[in-house]
């Protein structure tokens, strides 16, 4: 997709909401498809907090709506065909996903009288080469107890992290790394692809894979650490889904529950040091086909570990020394009043040639500059053009591939 498109978000209403603005849910979504059409995950709807009952159903696929472009094509349609990764944050009220088969961030937000659909189309992360690119499919997704969202692509080599208030901005914070005690690495296609991530109350996310094995992710680090495999669950059942309970607990997901004929869809995990799934009692909610994926707002409790248990458990969260940041990146001043403005960027993860992008809120580029970074460590400068108009304007830093490693919003006065 095209990083010169004119449409910076692309807005759409759908009946399939209510009229009146929602207040910020304490339940859980779910991302299902119908008993009919078992592998289409189309329809979004609201659980209660123990994930046991039907709340509301937020979006139909079966109802009337308008598509975000081009007629016939499916990824232009709200949720782009398929949706197997969102988040809900519950201060913006907005719940977060990535089509499928698109690099792009879009999000829905219930806070309005007309709930709508966004697309962040300038910030596509350009991710996937076709439509078949599954290692680059971003398939887990979750909001972190430091309030940005996060997402990882199958291969875990792109961890996205994105703010969830105004107008979004999306960084790549570059490669996984695993722990050295890792028996199960995290990028193996074998065991580590697909799933869903949740986050916990020390600042760490926590992977589920489609294969049911569980790694801690320092952010910090880009560091994931294997805590094992989730016992108990039925044969067959591959995790997809995942999100946290009213009570701290882990419930988990199966995108085929209801196509393997499984009596229990939804299990719970009471303790992540011991990974025990136990069936969530009456979760055959009826309507539901398989689910694709969960998201709520809870924060994944972390019980305190015996000083007996094993020394590794204990130190997921430890940090280690002499690691290197996440990059960072700055554009001051803003407000611009001289038509000047600088772009410090610190820690960058690859040296070599960017170019940089500024456009008005209508996507019209009045700014393109080339410019090349030789350190982790450097400040640029750039002068917009004598008729930029005072607004807002987007600033956007993209690599060589097209990628957007960084954008923000200034104010030109």
């Amino acid at each position: 997709m095209s990083i010169r498109k004119t449409a910076f978000s692309l807005l759409l209403s759908s009946s399939a909401f209510i009229a009146a603005a929602q207040s910020s849910s304490r339940g859980i979504f779910v991302m299902s498809s119908d008993p009919a059409t078992p592998l289409q995950y189309a329809n979004l709807r609201e659980v209660d907090a123990a994930g046991r009952s039907l709340v509301k159903d937020i979006f139909d696929v079966q109802r009337n709506y308008a598509s975000l472009g081009t007629d016939g094509d499916t990824l232009k349609t709200p949720l782009g065909g398929a949706v197997a990764s969102m988040a809900y944050d519950q201060r913006s009220n907005r719940i977060f996903y990535f089509p499928q088969y698109a690099s792009e961030l879009r999000y829905i937000d219930l806070d309005k009288k007309s709930p709508r659909f966004t697309a962040l189309s300038q910030q596509s992360l350009n991710l996937l080469r076709n439509r078949n690119d599954i290692a680059n499919q971003v398939t887990r997704m979750t909001i972190g107890s430091d309030g940005y969202g996060y997402a990882l692509t199958n291969d875990a080599e792109h961890l996205i992290r994105f703010s969830t208030s105004g107008v979004p901005t999306i960084v790549d914070l570059g490669v996984l790394t695993d722990d050295a005690s890792n028996s199960v690495f995290v990028k193996s296609s074998c065991t580590s692809w697909g799933g869903d991530m949740v986050a916990d109350k020390n600042g760490n996310l926590i992977l589920i894979t489609q294969s049911n094995f569980v790694f801690s992710i320092n952010i910090d680090q880009r560091m994931a650490r294997y805590l094992g495999q989730i016992e108990g669950l039925p044969a067959g059942f591959t995790t997809n889904g995942a999100a946290v309970d009213e009570r701290g607990g882990l419930l988990v997901s199966c995108g085929s529950s209801r196509t393997l004929q499984l009596s229990q869809h939804l299990f719970r995990i009471n303790d992540i040091h011991h990974l025990k799934a136990e069936p969530v009692d009456a979760s055959a909610i009826p309507g539901f086909g398989n689910i694709s994926d969960m998201a709520s707002s809870f924060i994944l409790s972390v019980p305190r570990v015996a000083s007996t248990e094993k020394a590794a458990v204990t130190s997921v969260t430890a940090p280690a020394k002499n690691v290197s940041k996440a990059p960072s990146f700055t554009v001051f001043p803003n407000p611009v009043s001289t038509g000047n403005f600088s772009i410090r960027v610190q820690n960058i993860a690859e040296a070599g040639d960017y170019t940089v992008l500024v456009s008005d809120m209508t996507g019209r580029v009045v700014l393109e500059r080339s410019v090349t970074m030789q350190s982790k460590n450097s400040t640029h400068s750039f002068s917009l053009p004598a008729m930029s108009s005072k607004g807002t304007y987007v600033v956007m830093l993209v690599d060589y591939f097209k990628r957007t490693v960084f954008s923000t919003q200034v104010i030109v006065e």
